[in-house]
């Protein structure tokens, strides 16, 4: 059986190609997140991103139109990413208070999702792929679609990584957000948004935030390694954990994919920062 279902490997290869860009962008982008201790923001962010896709997709339905069929995808995609840059400006207001807030806001989100599905039963097929993505079920030409999307913002963020890390360092070492360059705060914000709007609506909410924060969380509670060591063991872990996950679902088609790759992204970050806590002793 292993054998006949190895030709799903050639046949999903654009899958495959996907997540060897999605992984590391994903990781790279919680990486700072967590490091500028904006769990909890990426949380109501990311309910925020899925709550919103719903609504638009409830007005489109009104006006029947649809723009998340072929290359109308990337004008919903930066619609929702555009909603969700309102969204984190606005949630900022509440500063003071942000932990507690960003939680009850990703809280009301995942409420005024649910609710919308009850007053919308034909968005429950909606709910579903926000939460479990189409992963394994998307077209080729989506996963191509995609993967080209996530290529430049892999780029941006390998060219603005210095500028990034020094303003990450510094919001973890002296908490000063107001000394941050406005061009690095506004270029960080827009392209998390558009990467984990993408993420969201293509990959689902599971795997997004699996990607985005698992790892860098657990490894960075675990070990003891300096900032670069932590990026290349983050990133590293996020892409293995992703193609083996999708290696294993299609090899044994009774393994679901997105939760197989959140069990392997757990077992070998804490396996991982275990063994290196081990060692730096």
């Amino acid at each position: 059986m292993i054998i006949e279902n190895a030709d799903l490997i050639f046949i999903y290869k654009e899958t495959f190609l996907l997540l060897f860009v999605a992984a590391p962008l994903l990781s790279f982008i919680g990486i700072h997140m967590v490091a500028r201790d904006r769990v909890l923001e990426t949380y109501a962010l990311t309910q925020g991103v899925s709550f919103s896709f719903l609504l638009l997709q409830t007005t489109l339905y009104t006006l029947g139109l649809n723009l998340f069929v072929g290359l109308s995808y990337l004008y919903g995609v930066f619609a929702i990413a555009l909603i969700a840059l309102v969204l984190k400006y606005l949630l900022r207001f509440f500063h003071r208070q942000k932990s507690s807030f960003y939680f009850m806001g990703g809280l009301s989100f995942m409420g005024f999702s649910y609710a919308l599905v009850s007053f919308f039963p034909f968005l429950e097929p909606h709910l579903s792929r926000t939460f479990m993505g189409d992963l394994v079920t998307a077209s080729s030409s989506q996963s191509v679609l995609v993967a080209m999307l996530f290529i430049p913002l892999l780029l941006v963020c390998f060219n603005l990584r210095f500028l990034w890390r020094r303003d990450t360092l510094n919001l973890a070492l002296f908490g000063r957000e107001a000394q941050l360059a406005k061009n690095s705060k506004l270029s960080f914000d827009i392209v998390s948004l558009v990467t984990l709007s993408v993420s969201i609506l293509t990959l689902g909410h599971l795997y997004t935030l699996a990607l985005t924060l698992m790892a860098p969380l657990i490894i960075n509670a675990l070990s003891r390694l300096s900032f670069n060591s932590f990026v290349l063991s983050c990133l590293g872990i996020g892409l293995m954990s992703s193609l083996l996950g999708l290696l294993f679902s299609l090899l044994w088609p009774g393994l679901s994919t997105v939760p197989l790759i959140l069990v392997i992204l757990v077992l070998t970050s804490t396996t991982f920062g275990a063994v290196n806590r081990i060692l730096s002793t």
